[in-house]
């Protein structure tokens, strides 16, 4: 079974530019993972209420669980991405994530570990893809 990473990060009131982190990271690493990336249900403009909302964090929820990895885009946090940081590290699940912020939140630095721009984190992840293949995930 291949490694799976979860793209977690801002979406709603994003642009597309601001989404475009989500291509360059599929591209570099959809040979090695399945990328999991909610965005693909993307929301934006939508009115929320408790129904849509639940399903919505439901999906979230389910994806963080079906990854092996977590890389959370930090440059624009929103509720959502703080929720699925600390979902992910209550699973026991490893989160990486990105920011040009030379000092980001200690809740950041509590349950993710900073690796400062999505090159570095695509790296990191193909590194990482080798260690879990030869843990059997």
């Amino acid at each position: 079974m291949r490694p799976r990473v979860y793209l977690a990060g801002a979406i709603y009131g994003t642009t597309n530019a601001e989404q475009e982190w989500r291509k360059v990271a599929t591209e570099a690493l959809s040979e090695i993972y399945d990328v999991l990336n909610p965005l693909d249900r993307d929301y934006r403009g939508v009115k929320f209420d408790v129904v849509n909302s639940t399903k919505l964090v439901k999906e979230d929820m389910l994806g963080v669980d079906n990854a092996s990895v977590v890389l959370a885009n930090c440059e624009k946090p929103g509720w959502g991405t703080g929720m699925e940081i600390f979902y992910a590290h209550m699973k026991g699940k490893p989160v990486l994530f990105f920011t040009s912020n030379d000092n980001p939140s200690p809740w950041l630095l509590a349950r993710a570990r900073n690796v400062g721009t999505l090159e570095n984190a695509i790296q990191e992840l193909k590194s990482f893809a080798e260690t879990i293949n030869r843990c059997g995930q």
